[in-house]
């Protein structure tokens, strides 16, 4: 590579034999590469100055949250910093530019019963209307939110449900129960089995799950987006839909508040910490100091998980 033909793809690619990113990380630095050189109309990294990485931070908080843009201008800085690793970069244009964290309240706000009421009601739920949108990726504009309702889990875990996640203990009756393994799951806690809650049965999940060729995926339609999510265009939808056809005014409130309603709802039910950590794939221990390293009875977790009740619900 000469001087004269160097280009933010060739800088990308020199990044990538370096450190070796896994798949996601490099999908979303082909991304950077493709976004900065459009915003900035400029193909050559060593023009690049920082008044054009500076258009650029701005233009990834008009276009995504503040946490994966901080990701993407991070990354938009690392690949500068290889340009002058190697010698082919003098300076990196992007150094001291910085996005701290949002300054959300200390609070995790989650979905009240009027707000279930509300999402519940819609006709997306009561009469399987689902939206035209593509970005609502067909049966997951459904299913996924009830999902994230009834479990509690990330929701790049539950985009990434297989026919193969939902299993059943040969009890009498058999005991529904997931056995997450997204890839992007925190823990290994994240992969333990958590039963189904009796919501999600009797809505008939279950059946759903059934009439999928094995080993398929629940969701097909949804594919990765540019930040190599899979739940990204369904976010995207669900937010327009809380604002513009449920009429929830909260910007803090998202499909990840799913994952906090859940947790209300466990507390609500008195469940101890360990149990509530274990339903959410978190802790899969007891409490007590003799069986610290026994994992929770999957039984004893159906029961708790039929304890678990969401007011206002109204399916």
């Amino acid at each position: 590579m000469t001087q004269s033909s160097l280009s933010l793809t060739d800088l990308a690619a020199r990044w990538a034999a370096t450190y070796h990113p896994d798949a996601m990380t490099a999908r979303q630095m082909r991304h950077v590469t493709q976004d900065l050189s459009a915003l900035s109309d400029v193909s050559d990294p060593r023009e690049l100055t920082p008044v054009h990485l500076g258009a650029f931070q701005a233009d990834l908080l008009r276009h995504y949250p503040r946490p994966t843009a901080r990701r993407m201008l991070g990354l938009a800085h690392a690949l500068l910093q290889c340009g002058v690793s190697e010698a082919l970069l003098a300076t990196n244009p992007a150094r001291g530019l910085t996005l701290c964290p949002s300054p959300v309240p200390a609070l995790r706000p989650f979905f009240t019963p009027d707000d279930l009421t509300r999402i519940f009601s819609h006709r997306r739920f009561t009469a399987h209307a689902l939206p035209s949108a593509r970005d609502a990726r067909g049966l997951a504009a459904y299913w996924l939110p009830l999902i994230l309702l009834c479990t509690g889990a990330r929701i790049e875990e539950a985009a990434a449900l297989r026919t193969d996640a939902l299993c059943y203990r040969a009890d009498t009756p058999p005991i529904p129960y997931w056995r997450f393994a997204d890839r992007g799951a925190k823990t290994a806690a994240a992969q333990s089995p958590r039963p189904v809650h009796p919501i999600l049965c009797r809505l008939g999940l279950l059946d759903y799950v059934a009439s999928l060729p094995p080993g398929s995926d629940l969701f097909p339609l949804l594919i990765p987006g540019h930040t190599g999510r899979r739940a990204e265009r369904f976010c995207r939808d669900f937010h327009r839909f809380l604002r513009q056809e449920v009429g929830l005014v909260e910007p803090n409130k998202t499909a990840h508040s799913f994952r906090h309603t859940f947790a209300h709802a466990c507390r609500q039910a008195a469940l101890p910490t360990n149990v509530i950590g274990a339903l959410m794939g978190r802790i899969f221990v007891y409490e007590s100091h003799e069986h610290e390293d026994r994992e929770i009875p999957l039984a004893a977790l159906q029961q708790a998980m039929a304890r678990v009740t969401f007011p206002g619900f109204p399916l």
